[in-house]
């Protein structure tokens, strides 16, 4: 977890030794002043299963080799990137293929990328560099892009082959969710926000992930107190605090091992994850009471879509939960591994539910098996 804005001269991770971890900037800043030495030049050159949030990249690329991006590099794998913002300039003197990308450069194959409540505001120069991509140089396989932003201060380059959000191998998949973009660079993708201001984007991205900074859209970086410690959760005490937890839950950020602290009551209409998106973490009402107002969450909706290995103890739920599909229920839709209401202190390896109680009224239409449950939905041992 980033402490404090610092300048960067040296790139992490290479090819035998890529960063494997998470990553939180915190809403700091890293200023950037990086120099190609060969292909790949990032501040993470190198990243395989990784997740990077709340980082703030500013500063400069020189390059003139392939594959420059404004955070990543080579990403291999799972990567996440959540509410990051790449102000970065990329200078390029490439001729021909630039393969460059304002947030990633390339993609390995098999590889997934979500990105989700980012924003790339930096510059692409270079007049004779081609094939370049707003957000993602090149991608081998499927990418994700969840409530985006591209909104370039700088194009300048060859107009051949450059995609706006992506470019993509033939066989694979770019899905853009509610990602809108101010200028195009190349062939056209997602949504199209020209010419709206600052305050109708940050309406349109949500305003739980989003707002107005110096008459321009950012993404909210921070989205809780605390360090996540034992002794100093992260403090979960609004609605829109819950809401900005979800969504990184929902991203893949599963906050393995990190402690979390209701501090208020509080209204959820956002699950927390999903089937395949578990929470990992430690997380604790205070003996809170949360109103649940959800509906509809895919194959589960709860207030957790899933947790694996996780500890949830000390709320009071109430309210509703309406849906037309399968595993409703008021803690977590679906636990992966087994469960236990009230372990022993030392038990370890297992999903724990502790002194929780609900009186949400739960509905489905659902005309199939439902794995609904007053707690949990279903369980895969």
């Amino acid at each position: 977890k980033l402490d404090a804005d610092i300048d960067v001269i040296y790139m992490v991770g290479n090819k035998d030794y890529p960063f494997k971890g998470n990553f939180d900037g915190n809403g700091h800043t890293i200023n950037v002043t990086l120099y190609s030495l060969s292909d790949y030049t990032a501040p993470f050159r190198y990243v395989q299963d990784a997740t990077i949030t709340g980082l703030n990249v500013e500063g400069s690329l020189i390059v003139d080799t392939k594959y420059a991006g404004g955070i990543v590099a080579r990403a291999i794998g799972t990567v996440n990137i959540m509410r990051c913002r790449s102000n970065v300039t990329i200078n390029s003197s490439v001729s021909g293929d630039g393969t460059h990308g304002g947030l990633v450069s390339h993609t390995a194959d098999g590889s997934t990328i979500t990105i989700s409540n980012s924003l790339f505001d930096g510059r692409i120069i270079g007049n004779n560099t081609e094939k370049c991509g707003g957000f993602v140089g090149y991608a081998n396989n499927n990418v994700t892009l969840t409530n985006c932003l591209f909104d370039p201060t700088e194009l300048t380059l060859d107009p051949d082959g450059h995609k706006t959000f992506a470019r993509m191998e033939k066989s694979s998949k770019l899905t853009t969710n509610n990602s809108y973009y101010t200028a195009t660079m190349g062939d056209s993708q997602g949504t199209s926000g020209i010419g709206k201001t600052a305050e109708e984007l940050v309406s349109l991205l949500g305003s739980s992930h989003w707002q107005v900074v110096e008459n321009k859209a950012r993404p909210k970086m921070e989205t809780t107190d605390g360090s996540g410690n034992e002794d100093d959760p992260y403090l979960i005490g609004s609605d829109e605090k819950w809401n900005s937890f979800a969504a990184a839950v929902s991203g893949g950020e599963a906050y393995e091992g990190k402690f979390f602290l209701l501090t208020s009551d509080i209204t959820v209409n956002t699950m927390a994850g999903s089937e395949n998106m578990p929470f990992k973490g430690i997380f604790d009402g205070g003996g809170h009471t949360i109103t649940l107002n959800l509906s509809n969450g895919g194959n589960t909706t709860s207030l957790f879509g899933c947790l694996f290995n996780a500890t949830v103890k000390n709320i009071r739920l109430t309210g509703t939960i309406t849906t037309n599909n399968m595993r409703p229920a008021s803690v977590a839709g679906f636990v992966d591994g087994t469960w236990n209401s009230n372990p022993p202190v030392s038990a370890s390896g297992q999903t724990y539910i502790i002194n929780c109680y609900s009186d949400v009224a739960i509905s489905s239409s659902y005309n199939n098996d439902i794995d609904a449950g007053g707690i949990v939905g279903a369980v895969d041992k």
